[in-house]
């Protein structure tokens, strides 16, 4: 019916057999229930937002953090967490369990909660994408998005939150900025123009470079061509 803990008892309502002991047993109803992002990289200083989801009639929804559930870190040394934000304190790995209040736990036979693991890392790498074909070949007047991701040296992505910036450069008159993320890391912008760029992402002693060619669009006229065709003298047309 819902989360918790309940102990059930049987035993034998019959007098003749007192001497029967009861038995007792601690059983748990968990919800279905996920936790996101399951596994996450992030820089020291920096914080990422933990969601919590619960899987109803195989449609997924946000659980409210606060009166029934909330989000622990095993090692409280490497992060810390207030709510569903987690902030990292020092290199290395821990996990982040979720707790629910309604769940009483025993050492012997601990539930079996849902879980997430948060790494606090170094960037050791920056690449550069021209989104959302990852080609820097284009036209004009398209719209497109510069993607700047930081890696760890075993080449795992590191979310970025809003502690820390990465730095960027290109040539406005071709390419115009939109809208861009407050870590810098996602620019959206439209094409304007044909010819070519040098596009830039830095992030402390991090650089990763791509040049942005823009050609002009490609039009074929007329663009609506209607032919005559009579089924008793065919006869080839050429346009």
């Amino acid at each position: 019916i819902n989360s918790g803990s309940a102990k059930v008892i049987v035993k034998l309502p019959h007098s003749e057999y007192n001497h029967v002991p009861a038995v007792e047993v601690d059983i748990t109803v968990l919800a279905n229930l996920i936790i996101d992002p399951v596994d996450v990289h992030i820089l020291v200083g920096d914080s990422i937002n933990f969601k919590v989801l619960q899987l109803k009639q195989g449609k997924l929804h946000e659980v409210t953090l606060g009166p029934q559930y909330y989000l622990e870190i095993e090692s409280k040394d490497l992060a810390k967490i207030d709510k569903g934000l987690a902030t990292g304190l020092k290199l290395g790995t821990t996990n982040v369990i979720l707790r629910d209040k309604n769940v009483i736990e025993s050492s012997s036979n601990p539930p079996s909660m849902p879980g997430a693991r948060l790494t606090v890392s170094e960037a050791a790498k920056i690449t550069i994408a021209f989104l959302p074909y990852n080609n820097w070949v284009t036209v004009e007047q398209e719209e497109h998005e510069i993607g700047i991701d930081l890696y760890t040296k075993n080449n795992e992505k590191i979310t970025l939150g809003t502690r820390y910036s990465i730095e960027s450069s290109f040539d406005r008159d071709l390419y115009k900025e939109s809208k861009r993320t407050v870590n810098g890391s996602r620019i959206a912008g439209l094409t304007m123009t044909k010819g070519t760029s040098l596009v830039t992402g830095k992030f402390n002693n991090l650089q990763a470079n791509a040049e942005l060619i823009i050609h002009r669009k490609i039009d074929l006229i007329p663009k609506l061509v209607i032919l005559p065709y009579d089924v008793n003298k065919p006869v080839n047309q050429r346009i």
